[in-house]
């Protein structure tokens, strides 16, 4: 089952994306933004990762396609199916398809459906501070809430940086402006 937005097109990850994969895993610019670490990454590596992926029945990672190319992937890790919540994150690969409102689209349908398909009440992600144009996506565009601040938590370029945690509950999700 796809899970579709108002242009873009939510599916599971395939053995064909590895390359893709591989590419963004290893791509400075992406590292720079996430707050976790990664060191090269071989293909022999990254097969492994996908292996795990499609064995993975807890997290739900998916690839986002826009006109029928793969331009990034999003993913609910980490789901807590008693309390009802897990968190969000997305990548979008590359420059090009950044800025066109694929991400705002693959966001909300993703939180269509984790509200109203899997009864998800809450969805959370974390915000490198200096992560600008996704702190506005959240904040400002799609209406998650700032929690809170895990202080000098990540270090990255040689210097700490704080993350900012952002969430979202059902109850605050506004699908009338997920349809447009």
């Amino acid at each position: 089952m796809n899970i579709y937005g108002n242009f873009v097109i939510l599916r599971a990850i395939e053995r064909e994306d590895l390359e893709i994969l591989h590419r963004a895993i290893n791509d400075p610019f992406l590292e720079k933004m996430e707050e976790s670490f990664n060191f090269p990454i071989s293909l022999t590596q990254q097969e492994k990762w996908l292996e795990n992926v499609l064995q993975n029945r807890s997290d739900m990672r998916l690839m986002i396609e826009y006109q029928g190319a793969a331009v990034g992937w999003i993913s609910l890790t980490n789901i807590d199916w008693k309390n009802r919540c897990a968190h969000q994150g997305i990548k979008i690969f590359s420059e090009e398809y950044r800025n066109r409102g694929i991400a705002t689209d693959a966001i909300n349908a993703l939180c269509q459906f984790a509200f109203h398909e899997l009864g998800l009440n809450r969805l959370e992600t974390s915000i490198l501070s200096y992560n600008t144009p996704s702190l506005h996506l959240y904040c400002k565009k799609l209406n998650w809430q700032q929690e809170g601040v895990r202080k000098k938590a990540v270090y990255k370029n040689g210097h700490f940086h704080n993350v900012i945690l952002l969430a979202i509950l059902q109850e605050d999700f506004n699908y009338e402006y997920a349809a447009e």
